[in-house]
């Protein structure tokens, strides 16, 4: 109903500010009830990974597109690089996705209008390993948050207001998820200029997963055949 309503032509700008914030504040509630969900499976051992060589030039890419609505309310310029034009890891898409998601939601909160996020994504063939960047020019971290930040709840407090930002919950299951993937996640204050950068590291190839989680691996019957 919500949608019909943004999608009339309403004269009225206030009108129209207060029915986006309603629509901004079901969705963050629809994201938190879901993410709450991924914690309960978390704790009962059900959450289920399988596996597929994905590019992720392109699968962050789509992600990125995605968030264009929450990106430009805000002015922020995005930029995604990578040193192949086609890097693939085995990942597990749904999961992935919400590794990213989660990254790129915590970017937004603290960049300030107007705005740089940053996503590079880099092949090291030496050490074998994929990393995903995402950084910001936001508020950085502090070096008491960069200890506590992927605890389940934990929240940030901001210098700007004093008051917590966000869950706690986002950082901690972008985690627990990219572990789940064979992968670390790092996260920092840039070097270069203000801001935060959060890392994930993914191995290169499948040897690290169990060849029955992988969605094209054949079927037992099909290599018995």
């Amino acid at each position: 109903p919500l949608e019909k309503i943004l999608a009339k032509d309403n004269t009225d700008p206030e009108t129209s500010r207060l029915y986006s914030i309603m629509k901004t504040n079901s969705q963050r509630i629809l994201r938190l009830v879901s993410q709450l969900l991924d914690l309960r499976k978390i704790d009962k051992g059900q959450v289920m990974m399988k596996f597929g060589n994905t590019d992720l030039c392109h699968f962050i890419r789509e992600i990125l597109d995605s968030c264009g609505p929450m990106i430009e309310t805000k002015e922020i310029t995005t930029e995604i690089t990578s040193n192949y034009p086609e890097v693939f890891a085995y990942i597990d898409p749904e999961n992935f996705e919400k590794i990213i998601l989660n990254l790129l939601h915590n970017a937004v909160k603290f960049t300030p209008v107007g705005g740089e996020i940053d996503v590079e994504i880099f092949q090291d063939n030496e050490s074998k390993t994929i990393q995903v960047t995402i950084q910001d020019n936001g508020i950085g971290i502090s070096s008491d948050d960069i200890t506590k930040i992927f605890n389940r709840f934990y929240q940030v407090r901001t210098q700007q207001n004093r008051y917590t930002t966000g869950t706690g919950v986002g950082l901690h299951l972008a985690r627990y998820l990219t572990e789940l993937h064979g992968g670390k996640l790092y996260a920092s204050s840039r070097t270069d200029r203000q801001g935060s950068r959060f890392t994930i590291e993914l191995p290169m190839g499948k040897d690290h997963i169990n060849p029955s989680d992988i969605m094209d691996a054949p079927s037992a019957e099909a290599a018995q055949g």
